[in-house]
């Protein structure tokens, strides 16, 4: 499996020569990155995650855009933690976490400062993202290491600043770049991985936590992992 993930195109310019996040924020998915990502992706037969300042009507916002293998739109997810920088830059908070099931699995993204949040990941692994993604201006990869160890999930980072990392299920470094390049794993999204306790509870967090749990030891749902873990 092999992604490719870029920012939007203020990167690397001196921040005199395009003014203001307003001036350059696009449509999505019709403006030109978002073109230019769709024949990239069909040209090349693959997925394409990128980072995109767009303008919704009065408002702007910081998102990821993803695009299939024909270079269609798929969706995309705004970021819900912006920066104090960003909210001064007139930057809005989003208010969803989509998740998207692709032809091999099932993902997730987030962006930049919401990684310092665990309650987004684990929103996510909630709700079965296998793969989370993560755009991001620098970020720690202590953070990415112990979102995908706690969540059971594998994390991608690919920041503008290297290392970028792909990491497994318990929060080994499976890939990274020292600089700029490409980092590209093989993934078993047929195994889900669980704690050293072999608790198949994991991705349902704590049972204070998972409504599903509390005070029901006699669940369903703990007949069903059990039978699961059996059948392994």
């Amino acid at each position: 499996m092999r992604f490719r993930l870029e920012y939007s195109p203020i990167i690397g310019v001196a921040r005199d020569v395009y003014g203001s996040y307003w001036e350059v924020a696009e449509a999505v998915p019709g403006g030109p990155t978002g073109a230019l990502l769709s024949k990239k992706a069909r040209q090349h037969r693959m997925y394409v995650l990128a980072g995109v300042i767009e303008r919704r009507g009065d408002y702007l916002f910081n998102t990821a855009v993803l695009f299939d293998r024909e270079g269609r739109f798929l969706g995309q997810y705004d970021k819900t933690h912006p920066t104090f920088g960003e909210l001064q830059q007139g930057f809005s908070c989003g208010s969803a976490y989509p998740l998207f099931d692709l032809d091999f699995g099932r993902i997730a993204i987030h962006i930049c400062y919401d990684e310092f949040f665990p309650e987004v990941a684990r929103s996510f692994a909630h709700q079965g993202a296998e793969i989370l993604f993560l755009p991001v201006a620098g970020g720690k990869p202590i953070t990415w290491r112990t979102r995908a160890l706690d969540n059971g999930l594998y994390f991608v980072a690919a920041s503008i600043t290297p290392p970028s990392m792909i990491i497994g299920l318990i929060g080994a470094i499976l890939a990274e770049t020292a600089d700029d390049g490409i980092a590209f794993a093989d993934l078993n999204l047929d195994v889900r991985a669980v704690n050293g306790y072999g608790d198949a509870t994991l991705s349902y967090g704590m049972p204070c936590i998972a409504p599903q749990m509390r005070n029901r030891l006699d669940d369903t749902l703990l007949e069903t992992l059990f039978n699961a873990m059996r059948a392994e």
